[in-house]
């Protein structure tokens, strides 16, 4: 019976474990493939560290494996960049960045700094630019937190945002494996990739992970059925 217990309460664990793919401007299934990044000669990967906030290096190897295969293969990553922002402006910097390019909320220090980075290499349709952030919401106004978030208005970069606490929040998985599924699902994003079940290979990792990209009702019944199984398979292996 305590391994009933056991196998039954792994169960519910796993069935809240959900990282759903969101949609993208609302269409995600009619997405084209981004041929501009994915057929790139090079593409940018610029990293930008807000308050300290990045994501661990075996999450970011992973990533960087992953994009690689899916496109051209050369990546070239950059210097990471790190900026300095009072936490109550942070998510006003990232939706400002993202309509108007605004560096406003930056130090002067910082902004000289940004702008010398956005000299140093192409601003085009092969750039990513990736925040790493200790906070971020869904709007300038509302209050829902996202692990991450693909921006579309700021038409120099292919632009995305990755919420360090979120994702560090995330429920059964580890820190090293929720990074892994935001990095790739949120630049899969901007490769036009469907955030549908059948896509999911390009951020397929460890099946704990890929369960927990699996749609809520789906993963339940799965789950469910899994549950059922070991509560018949466990006691006759222990009886025999």
């Amino acid at each position: 019976m305590k391994h009933l217990l056991i196998n039954f309460l792994l169960i519910l664990a796993l069935v809240g474990c959900t990282l759903p793919p969101k949609s993208f401007d609302h269409d995600a299934e009619s997405q084209r493939v981004n041929k501009e990044l994915v057929c790139a000669k090079e593409i940018y990967l610029q990293p930008i560290s807000i308050n300290g906030a990045k994501a661990p290096q075996a999450s970011f190897d992973f990533f960087v494996k992953k994009l690689k295969k899916y496109t051209t293969k050369n990546i070239v990553v950059r210097k990471i960049l790190n900026l300095t922002i009072e936490k109550d402006i942070i998510n006003d910097f990232i939706h400002y960045f993202d309509i108007s390019h605004s560096l406003g909320f930056l130090s002067e220090k910082d902004r000289e700094e940004f702008i010398k980075m956005e000299n140093s290499f192409s601003m085009d349709g092969n750039s990513i630019l990736m925040f790493y952030s200790p906070v971020l919401f869904w709007t300038l106004d509302a209050k829902d937190e996202k692990r991450g978030l693909a921006f579309t208005n700021n038409k120099l970069y292919n632009m995305v945002v990755f919420n360090e606490s979120s994702i560090n929040k995330s429920p059964v998985i580890s820190d090293i494996q929720a990074w892994k599924i935001v990095l790739t699902h949120e630049i899969g994003h901007h490769l036009g990739v469907p955030a549908k079940k059948h896509t999911i290979k390009l951020y397929t990792v460890p099946v704990e992970s890929v369960l927990c990209m699996l749609s809520p009702i789906g993963n339940r019944w799965f789950l469910y059925f899994l549950m059922v199984c070991l509560m018949i398979f466990v006691p006759c292996v222990k009886l025999n």
